[in-house]
């Protein structure tokens, strides 16, 4: 990997939950200014499920015994360590002074999330932390949503009602614009063994993950847009991409994304003023945005792909 990448993703979630605040009984996060807040550990734990369904060995992922009972960092590295000494022949008097080393460096060689978005391993006697290539800072709505409650029953009886169903509540907002952005570290990419390949299908998953999330509280998400600067070699990601889009009818309540009036006249001024430093742009849009010929002005060779043209793309695009 020689070149820096920053990444703006934006998609949109209607009548559901993006991410759920456990401090406000799993109701949407919401920030001071009303906007819908989502997490970059919500964003990962997609991208690492689409992985894992397309056959990619993932080691943050929920592990259960056969009793029901979830698996602990320390389970999960302690059961790959031991299979990794047994299949190199390390005795037992050497394993566990070569415990983290072993951890830090074989983790990233067998674990794409791990070269991808690093993590803390909390082993006894080895704790350490890798420093993933690829970020996502919080991810925040363009507009403001509102949040919806519900009130919602079961069927079945709940352990203190034997004799009818159980009542809860739900809430979901009713439509939000969500932009996150992301940035690749190539020096970070090369010191994990990050590869293009990995690099284009952690973004392939992060759009087919958020397209085919089927629970209730993640259903109706879409993505919509997706942007990708490459830097010329040497050069560092622009910053702050996410902060370069607006709505312009933000007074008005959206709905969906048919009355989403995106500006992105501030993301064309940046472009164009730090275009000596960028390499390429590469646009994926599942509806058509007023970007094409912005782009054309910006002095940067632009690829423009729909979303299904990019799920067939290899790593040569990037």
């Amino acid at each position: 990997m020689k070149h820096n990448y920053e990444i703006l993703f934006i998609y949109d979630v209607r009548e559901a939950n993006p991410n759920g605040d456990p401090d406000t009984q799993n109701q949407p996060r919401m920030d001071d200014e009303g906007r819908n807040i989502v997490t970059d550990t919500r964003l990962k734990r997609t991208i690492r499920d689409d992985l894992a369904k397309n056959g990619e060995n993932i080691l943050i992922k929920i592990v259960e015994d056969e009793n029901g009972n979830r698996g602990t960092m320390e389970n999960v590295c302690t059961a790959f360590y031991d299979e990794y000494c047994e299949k190199n022949g390390i005795k037992e008097e050497d394993k566990k002074q070569k415990m983290k080393q072993i951890l830090k460096t074989e983790l990233m060689k067998e674990f794409v999330d791990v070269r991808a978005f690093g993590g803390a391993l909390t082993v006894k006697g080895a704790n350490t932390s890798i420093t993933g290539a690829i970020q996502f800072g919080l991810g925040k709505s363009l507009n403001k949503p509102n949040i919806i409650s519900q009130t919602i029953t079961t069927s079945l009886a709940s352990g203190e009602n034997k004799g009818q169903g159980s009542i809860g509540s739900y809430s979901y907002v009713d439509y939000s614009l969500i932009a996150f952005r992301g940035v690749l570290n190539a020096y970070q990419a090369n010191q994990n063994g990050l590869t293009k390949n990995d690099f284009v299908k952690i973004l392939k998953s992060m759009v087919n993950g958020t397209n085919n999330l089927n629970t209730r509280s993640k259903f109706n998400h879409k993505a919509r847009y997706l942007i990708v600067l490459k830097m010329k070699e040497g050069k560092s990601v622009m910053g702050d991409i996410d902060l370069s889009l607006s709505i312009n009818n933000e007074e008005t309540e959206l709905k969906s994304i048919y009355n989403a009036n995106v500006n992105i006249s501030l993301l064309s001024e940046r472009i164009k003023d730090n275009s000596q430093n960028i390499e390429n742009i590469i646009f994926v849009g599942g509806l058509k945005l007023d970007i094409k010929n912005e782009m054309e002005l910006f002095g940067v060779s632009s690829k423009i792909y729909s979303m299904k043209e990019f799920v067939e793309i290899n790593e040569d695009e990037f």
